[in-house]
């Protein structure tokens, strides 16, 4: 099956959601301002509506989301943030501070961190009128007919050698690797523990999952290519589930990302067959979710464990993973505490410090996660993560709060244009798949921060590329000696 790389994303799906996504906007605004606000929350009704007036009125976000899932992978996490948590945090009242919180936040630094919300989100809507054209212009006119297919991925020294040296270090430390593959098996939180701080290890372990699992996969699809038998198909999906499987206690996020790229990467290749079994899996995606988030914070539910309390966490939760104005009027005050000790080098300290070889020299404590946790928490602990936003603010002043974020969308641009703006008409999964999950890292930067994006990079992304990118370089090579 011959797939183009300009084929649109599910556009009859995306007009659905185009609608709901308005409909739900208005819905969310309504509800935000009828009810009862906490003190500091006044503010909170304007982030969905001037997220309605721009996602109804932006032309280039719908444009783009339609044909670089990139950008729609960036639209969805702006609807998340912007009007999701802002109606969860609504219709659960969720306006106190969790009990975990060892600080009180006046009702300025909500205020503040509400409009630091707004601008990073018109900022982001002008970045794509402005930048996404610029962008993806040499991409849309000169490369629009080339035809993407996939091909066999040869085995040269440097992915055998990969292979190996990736095998024997999980026979050596496979009770590292079971702790942090197989939630079965992760009551032992010191192992769970030491394998998620342990870069080094993670990166192997990741690296050779992502390998093997895109090695199988890869071989799925050219084989339906060719044959068009739906049971390459089903193999497909058993092959990513077992990535999922063996990453899944570690992050839940390391449950939600493969499937999603998955299922972006193979909707236009499966056809119905992969519509139905896309379904299936968002299904079983959000029952896995809830089960992992209970089973691993199980406190979080079982003091109130009515469905209003269940909601209620979740709220929170939701606040947390988006940055929204809780953590980002926590960040403002933990920045405004620390405000002597953060230089240049926390700066560095925030983008090296997760990486492998490179963190046992960084001073980890300090970084502005570690001031964030260190403020809000009372303790050393880094469970929670302080907005993108608050980073700009440190480095910037709040007035640039938006810098680091539209440096990495324009970045994410960057990035899909030259993966789709390729002369080779022959690509294969393990590339398409770690492109796809750049672009994430990329536009996940409104809910994260740099301590995050850096250490996916190095951690997830790059190794699996540099194999991939060496491995390709020699056989070419020793495939043009023997021709």
């Amino acid at each position: 099956m011959n797939v183009s790389a300009k084929q649109n994303v599910y556009p009859n799906i995306y007009r659905i959601y185009f609608f709901a996504n308005c409909f739900f906007s208005i819905i969310t605004f309504f509800v935000s301002f009828i009810v009862d606000k906490g003190i500091g929350y006044e503010l909170m009704p304007i982030i969905p509506l001037v997220y309605f007036v721009c996602f109804a009125l932006g032309k280039d976000i719908h444009y783009y989301s339609v044909r670089y899932p990139g950008v729609l992978i960036l639209n969805v996490l702006m609807f998340l943030k912007y009007v999701v948590t802002i109606f969860f945090t609504s219709i659960n009242h969720n306006y106190e501070l969790a009990r975990y919180y060892q600080i009180n936040v006046i009702e300025t630094s909500y205020h503040m961190a509400t409009i630091i919300i707004l601008i990073e989100l018109c900022s982001v809507f002008a970045t794509i009128s402005f930048a996404a054209h610029r962008i993806y212009e040499k991409s849309d006119q000169n490369k629009s007919n080339i035809i993407i297919r996939y091909q066999k991925i040869n085995f040269g020294p440097i992915l055998l050698l990969a292979l190996g040296c990736g095998g024997l270090t999980i026979i050596h430390n496979r009770k590292e690797y079971i702790a942090r593959s197989m939630i079965i098996f992760s009551d032992n939180t010191a192992l769970s523990e030491k394998i998620e701080i342990n870069n080094s290890l993670s990166l192997i372990f990741h690296t050779l999952n992502v390998v093997i699992i895109g090695l199988l996969i890869n071989y799925f699809i050219v084989m339906y290519d060719k044959s068009r038998q739906k049971k390459y198909i089903i193999w497909s999906y058993i092959a990513i589930t077992a990535l999922v499987f063996l990453s899944i206690s570690t992050s839940r996020m390391n449950i939600v990302i493969p499937f999603v790229l998955f299922i972006l990467i193979t909707s236009k290749r499966f056809g119905k067959t992969g519509t139905v079994l896309n379904a299936v899996a968002f299904v079983g995606l959000l029952i896995v979710f809830a089960i992992v988030s209970m089973y691993k914070n199980p406190w979080r539910y079982v003091e109130d464990s009515t469905i209003s309390g269940i909601l209620l966490e979740f709220a929170r939760g939701m606040q947390e993973y988006t940055s929204g104005i809780l953590p980002t009027a926590v960040g403002l005050q933990a920045i405004s505490s620390y405000d002597n000790s953060i230089t240049i080098f926390t700066f560095f300290n925030d983008f090296l410090g997760a990486v492998p070889g490179i963190a046992g020299f960084i001073n980890q404590e300090d970084r502005l996660n570690y001031y964030y946790n260190l403020y809000a928490l009372g303790g050393s602990s880094t469970s929670q993560i302080i907005p993108m936003s608050i980073s700009s603010c440190a480095y910037f002043s709040w007035i640039f709060s938006f810098i680091l974020v539209d440096i990495c969308i324009i970045l994410l641009f960057w990035v899909e244009s030259r993966t789709y703006n390729k002369e080779d008409r022959y690509s294969n999964f393990i590339y398409e798949y770690q492109s796809l999950y750049l672009c994430f890292i990329l536009a996940s930067s409104i809910n994260s921060n740099l301590q995050i994006i850096s250490g996916r990079f190095f951690v997830n992304y790059l190794p699996p590329m540099l194999i991939l990118y060496f491995n390709g370089l020699i056989t070419m090579k020793n495939n043009k000696k023997a021709s």
